[in-house]
């Protein structure tokens, strides 16, 4: 969200946001289960939502958890 501060600071209008990457894979038992698609947006939406009201706009939010 700091970036999409920036770059509308710069002048430039967002249409999207796409929070691409995909959702964390625990490679060792130790490290706990791997979060769900329905993980990452419960996560990312509080934040987003409130960073892009106190930015002033209102671009398309896209998420790619990845395939399972």
């Amino acid at each position: 969200m700091e970036l999409v501060e920036k770059v509308t600071d710069l002048g430039i209008n967002l249409k999207f946001v796409d929070m691409g990457s995909g959702l964390g894979i625990p490679y060792k038992k130790d490290e706990g289960q791997a979060p769900t698609p329905h993980d990452m947006p419960n996560a990312i939406l509080p934040v987003f939502n409130e960073r892009t009201k106190a930015i002033g706009i209102s671009p398309k939010l896209i998420l790619e958890p990845g395939v399972l």
